[in-house]
């Protein structure tokens, strides 16, 4: 069955790309799909956006990696919490650190 969006739904797929938005809703109404049907339009633009998907738990994450992985211009977006993220972002930050740190003593 194709995914046939809310009106509120709708509303967060014509947001304006440039602009943050938050989305508020309970469980089962919908927000994963719409997320994928939003990231199906953002992976179609030119230039195609930085898009990092994050959630609170490891079982959201593995719900969404799965929703994510069906449709396929979505499916190249791994999801991760955000706890995940932030120790990548700083041991990314430690290795360039460090690299630097080597380049200048060499």
């Amino acid at each position: 069955m194709a995914y046939q969006p809310t009106v509120e739904q709708g509303a967060i797929l014509a947001h304006v790309i440039n602009r943050n938005a938050r989305v508020l809703a309970g469980p089962g109404t919908g927000k994963s799909a719409t997320l994928v049907a939003l990231m199906d339009r953002l992976l179609g633009g030119d230039p195609e956006p930085r898009i990092k998907l994050l959630t609170f738990t490891r079982a959201a994450t593995a719900e969404l990696a799965k929703k994510v992985s069906d449709h396929p211009a979505a499916a190249t977006q791994r999801p991760s919490t955000i706890h995940s993220f932030s120790i990548s972002v700083l041991l990314q930050i430690r290795a360039r650190a460090i690299s630097s740190s080597v380049k200048d003593c060499g």
